[in-house]
């Protein structure tokens, strides 16, 4: 298990509930829900809530369904922070952030936000992707080659493990996915667990002792099979130091901290500030047990691994600069961290290709490279959007980006275990419900970012809405027996652009047709689409429009239908002569595989006429 997320107290202190109920002498009820800050530190410009598109009302519910938590004693204290338009429509405190000295909670108080690092650190592996010094598709032994000879666990005893090669090595794309292979020990009994504890890498002193302790772990499955929450993240800032040449403290600092003004983010906290960081509590009987002097010798020591899957401290109004920079497709305050397409290409749904396309967590959430995205609302517990990312920590902070909605919602408490009292929920359902002004237009893969150029779907001629969804249903499809790994491009009116697996090749689309027509059943019997979400934008002058949309591509053949469901596609369309054509598609099939002797063939005899990159 990750040391920053487990410290047992040493010298654990026990305050009963009612402490949170009544007045002490000389002591006033629970500080809670503190005004908007107005003064010039703000992380962000400061906004009103009604102009923000929030009901003050039912703003006012939610924060006092969030109070009971204190008042009841389930919880020592906590801070919301409400992000919309890039302004702060709403910023409240609740509570104490150390109940033995009643240090209020304070909207700069210091948390530790233990995995909510992870996306902080994958941003930082996508800067030196863009830079072309980290390749996604590269054996994470090309950089640390302490991995070269790791193996995937297929059975047997602790003592007799049975192994094997993996049939493709893991890749640095499967530490930001989670789909490497590796886990946490999380205290079970089952081989790997013992493995973990046996060479437990978090009693390393340093992150080259951590990697050289890692690697003689073996893998829970095949690289890129399925979602395993576990290390990859603290592997991917091992590999940041050895490519940057920095430290993932000076990396960050560097690149992320400094350039976005997170002035209290860092490893450690400086003597001066620990007066600002909140006490870890968990609940004993009908009592909040402090966990503070394990966790605070963290912040004091200064020395050991620096877990970019865990070991950060933070602020929300640190942490909401962050978000907002992502919001804004890599960009805050003219200073730009990230392109917009590497942000869109992080929180599309790498689990798609997996057995399984979402993640351990939930039946309603994928996962990009370093977050969770939301690819069906419908079936998740709480109010959110399709395309929503963000993650939370094991200490219940929480963070949620909703592109939709223009909208980060930050929620940081120190409690252990994470979400025992069921704040997310609380907060995510009440935020939801107070928004009263309909959404923007969704500004991430899916669509261009606004600008004065675009209109919605409702300003354009019905006519031309009509035709543009035609041509969108009318969008090229086929239809297979097998399952099979694939994304597609097609880009202008002849040339298709096909991924499977690691592999590229480029075709014309004319082949390409051909090729689906040999592949089709002769008992096929067509195509059926079914639409979900359709969201469509045009340019002001009418002749361009963007669309998104999500689709389940059904076919039948001897008499049974065959159906790929969630597939995700995006394109440009543009009226040429009075009339609209497609001039980029892009989509991605979220499927299982294709056996290797059907993709020799694919590749051999039908592409040909493409070259293979």
């Amino acid at each position: 298990m990750h040391p920053l997320s487990l410290f047992q107290p040493r010298h654990p202190r026990a305050f009963p509930v009612w402490l949170c109920l009544v007045a002490l002498a000389g002591v006033s009820r629970a500080p809670c829900a503190a005004a908007l800050a107005t003064d010039a530190a703000a992380p962000l410009p400061l906004g009103s809530a009604r102009d923000l598109g929030f009901a003050p009302d039912r703003l006012d519910r939610l924060h006092a369904n969030l109070r009971q938590l204190v008042d009841e004693g389930r919880c020592s204290g906590f801070v919301t922070l409400l992000v919309r338009h890039g302004q702060i429509a709403d910023w409240r405190t609740y509570g104490w952030r150390d109940l033995e000295t009643r240090a209020p909670m304070e909207q700069d108080t210091i948390f530790r936000i233990a995995s909510n690092s992870k996306l902080i650190t994958s941003v930082g592996a996508m800067i030196l992707f863009e830079e072309g010094r980290l390749d996604l598709d590269a054996p994470i032994a090309t950089y640390l080659p302490d991995f070269k000879d790791v193996r995937v666990l297929t059975g047997g005893t602790v003592d007799a493990p049975e192994l094997v090669e993996p049939k493709t090595p893991p890749r640095i794309r499967h530490l930001l996915s989670h789909t490497a292979g590796f886990t946490y020990d999380f205290g079970d009994t089952d081989v790997l667990s013992q493995l973990y504890r046996r060479h437990n890498p978090w009693a390393a002193a340093s992150l080259d002792e951590f990697v050289a302790r890692a690697a003689k772990l073996p893998l829970a499955h095949e690289p890129g099979a399925a979602f395993r929450y576990g290390i990859s993240t603290d592997v991917l800032g091992a590999i940041i130091e050895r490519v940057s040449g920095q430290n993932l403290e000076e990396f960050l600092q560097a690149r992320l901290f400094r350039p976005l003004r997170m002035v209290d983010t860092s490893f450690d906290v400086p003597a001066e500030k620990l007066p600002r960081l909140a006490s870890v509590y968990r609940r004993q009987g009908d009592q909040l047990v402090n966990d503070e002097p394990g966790q605070a010798d963290v912040a004091r020591r200064r020395q050991g691994i620096r877990s970019g899957g865990g070991g950060l401290f933070s602020t929300t109004g640190d942490y909401a600069r962050f978000a907002q920079m992502l919001l804004n497709g890599g960009e805050l305050d003219g200073v730009r961290i990230l392109g917009r397409k590497t942000v869109e290409y992080m929180t599309l749904n790498h689990l798609a290709r997996t057995s399984k396309p979402t993640h351990a967590y939930s039946d309603s959430r994928g996962f990009g490279l370093g977050a969770e995205v939301v690819i069906d609302p419908a079936k998740d517990p709480t109010l959110c959007s399709l395309g929503q990312f963000g993650w939370s920590g094991s200490n219940t902070t929480r963070c949620q980006i909703d592109p939709r909605e223009d909208l980060v919602a930050l929620v940081f408490l120190q409690h252990r275990p994470m979400n025992e009292t069921g704040v997310f929920a609380r907060f995510a359902n009440g935020y939801n419900l107070a928004l009263t002004n309909p959404p923007r237009p969704m500004t991430t893969p899916q669509l261009p970012p606004d600008s004065p150029g675009l209109i919605e779907s409702g300003q354009a001629p019905s006519r031309d809405y009509a035709a543009v969804k035609h041509c969108i249903e009318q969008a090229i499809g086929w239809a297979i027996e097998k399952d099979f790994d694939a994304m597609f491009h097609l880009w202008g009116d002849d040339l298709f652009h096909f991924w499977v697996f690691s592999n590229s090749t480029v075709i014309g689309l004319d082949a390409f047709k051909r090729y689906a027509d040999q592949w089709r059943d002769p008992d096929f019997r067509g195509t059926r689409f079914e639409f979900r979400d359709l969201r469509i934008r045009f340019s002001r002058s009418g002749d361009v429009a963007w669309y998104s949309t999500y689709l389940d591509d059904c076919a039948t053949i001897k008499g049974k239908e065959h159906c790929l469901q969630n597939v995700f596609q995006t394109g440009v369309l543009e009226k040429r002569d009075g009339r609209w054509v497609h001039v980029q598609m892009h989509g991605s099939y979220p499927v299982d595989r294709i056996p290797e002797n059907l993709l020799q063939q694919f590749y051999a005899d039908q592409f040909s006429r493409g070259k293979t990159e």
